[in-house]
């Protein structure tokens, strides 16, 4: 690896002053809750119909609420460095260079896999899949808008749309946090140079930091819980810490209750996409990046008061394409990658004898059924939505898939061939029904029996999962009934939210501006070409990621227009 100039990691404080706007929130449906059911049993109804929604945008009542500004950065990948307003490359345009090179890993790598799945029944999978029957998934408290939030814009502009926010996840809660003063949970959000903590009850930015790094864009971030010996002989106390990553290829650690970003971890050669923090062992971090590798480190444990630390690079991983995300199972001990080329598994035997520097390939490949005649398999969005139970998007994909770990975990006798990777067909025992979409990197998440995922056209797909985990009396999917055995059910989202009309108040005046209106030019109040209004005029954002409290109340989301989005359940 060639040696870059290293950075210092002392401690270095938040800053970036934090403007406050306010935005006043038009839900797309009417205020009565009757008429607002009516609404979403359209949806549903074309959702039936072959999920070709109509952009059926109606006036509705305001809804007031506090913005501040964010700022959304350009992305590792072609498509997230390029995709703008202006500009010829079209959403969904991976990587042209990561993509041939995935072929071409994809073609050596066949070479050595062997195909141990040859009595799996991959054509009746397919059959099957072209005749599923659709279920309505069970209901879901509806939710409003409650904050829409900008706070990632580098030059602090209330209408600077341009930077895509990519991630955002709540802080894990704590039994006696200091919770200085917050009403609810804190959301971190990352995005350009910036990353925010909200405070999810009242809408407020708590801090914020802005990289000194011009190259730097965040993409990733994970919290760990780390217990940490007091001052003065004080006894140990239980710190959040966030880590973040992106273009700049280090990895920052940041200890947000001070307010300080104490390390820097460097050893990636490109943008690292994912990170993801193991379940029980709380200082070991798994990092993956466009340089097709997954580094695994122990961050290890600050020490007060000057913040001194060491990490260590405790393994490698070959990666045969980009790495997108990651989830790890401590049923199965497997570590799984969603790749620009498939996804992959990695198994840990005993993570206390984890060889540092050793470099391993993938144990396995999960080979997601395909509707599609793409020659990719981009997985986009890979979720543990139990310790057993994955689900997987694959880019350009119509379905959702839900399938059982242990089913396809690789036997102990793998472990023995580590030089060939085995070829496992996934069979999944349900679908969930989603939006055909060429725009990759929209990433899903998990949690209280819930699966949360956005699409490009501003809306956000809940789906409630109790009945198909089997954690409830009622009719459902068998897990053993897989699509090859039977299994033929294809449940549809329990709740849609669409893309509410925003109005926004900039100057602090109170008086309401449009989109449209924010979006203009010069300070003279000169609009933008004709042109550029109009084909501005119905779109709506992608959103890149979303996720939902431990309690199912709050949901938050980030999209590409330079917006984190708050939402909560209805209290009516």
């Amino acid at each position: 690896m060639a040696e870059r100039t290293k950075r210092s990691i002392k401690p270095k404080q938040f800053h970036g002053e934090v403007l406050s706007y306010s935005v006043n929130i038009r839900r797309n449906m009417e205020s009565e809750n009757s008429k607002r059911v009516v609404k979403r049993k359209h949806f549903f109804d074309e959702l039936y119909q072959g999920f070709s929604p109509t952009a059926a945008a109606k006036s509705s009542p305001l809804f007031s609420s506090s913005q501040q500004k964010r700022h959304k950065g350009n992305t590792c990948s072609d498509y997230r460095g390029s995709k703008t307003k202006n500009e010829d490359d079209k959403p969904g345009n991976i990587n042209n260079n990561s993509s041939k090179k995935s072929k071409a890993s994809k073609t050596s790598e066949n070479s050595n896999i062997r195909n141990d799945e040859k009595s799996n029944p991959q054509n009746r999978i397919y059959e099957r899949l072209q005749n599923l029957q659709l279920q309505k998934s069970p209901a879901v408290p509806d939710m409003d808008p409650a904050f829409f939030l900008r706070c990632h814009s580098d030059s602090n502009r209330p209408d600077d749309d341009g930077n895509k926010v990519w991630m955002c996840r709540f802080e894990p809660r704590l039994k006696d946090p200091a919770r200085s003063g917050r009403s609810g949970q804190l959301i971190a959000s990352c995005g350009g140079k910036i990353i925010c903590l909200v405070d999810s009850g009242s809408g407020r930015v708590m801090m914020r930091y802005k990289d000194s790094d011009k190259d730097e864009n965040f993409y990733a971030m994970a919290w760990t819980t780390l217990e940490i010996a007091g001052e003065k002989n004080r006894d140990p106390q239980l710190t959040n810490i966030l880590a973040v990553a992106g273009e700049g290829r280090r990895i920052k650690l940041l200890h947000p209750s001070q307010l300080v970003i104490y390390a820097n971890i460097t050893g990636h050669k490109k943008c690292i996409t994912c990170l993801l923090f193991h379940p029980s062992r709380a200082t070991w971090l798994f990092s993956g990046s466009d340089d097709c590798r997954i580094i695994l480190w122990d961050i290890g444990v600050p020490s007060f008061p000057d913040y001194s630390t060491k990490h260590l690079q405790l393994i490698v991983l070959e990666s045969p394409a980009n790495v997108v995300n990651m989830v790890y199972s401590r049923a199965t001990s497997l570590l799984l990658a969603g790749t620009e080329d498939g996804c992959f598994g990695w198994k840990f035997k005993d993570c206390r004898a984890t060889v540092c520097g050793k470099s391993r390939k993938p144990l396995t490949r999960f080979c997601l059924p395909q509707l599609t005649n793409s020659s990719d398999e981009c997985i986009d969005g890979l979720v543990l939505v139990d310790d057993n139970t994955v689900a997987s998007k694959c880019v350009e994909e119509k379905y959702i898939y839900l399938w059982n770990l242990t089913d396809h975990a690789p036997p102990a006798t793998a472990l023995n061939s580590s030089s060939k990777t085995r070829r496992i067909e996934v069979n999944p025992f349900t679908c969930l029904k989603y939006q055909v979409m060429d725009e990759p990197y929209i990433y899903m998440s998990g949690g209280k029996d819930r699966l949360v995922v956005g699409d490009a056209e501003g809306r956000i797909f809940i789906y409630n999962l109790k009945h198909i985990l089997g954690k409830s009396s009622s009719k459902g999917d068998n897990p053993n009934l897989t699509i090859s055995k039977g299994g033929n059910l294809l449940h549809l989202p329990s709740r849609v939210l669409d893309w509410p009309k925003i109005e926004y108040n900039c100057d602090g005046s109170g008086e309401k501006r449009t989109e449209e209106e924010a979006a203009m030019g010069n300070d003279d109040g000169s609009r933008k070409e004709e042109d550029e209004e109009e084909e501005e005029e119905e779109e709506r954002p992608i959103i890149n990621s979303v996720v939902m409290d431990d309690k199912g109340e709050v949901l938050a989301a980030t999209a590409d227009c330079n917006l984190v989005c708050i939402w909560k359940v209805c209290t009516n």
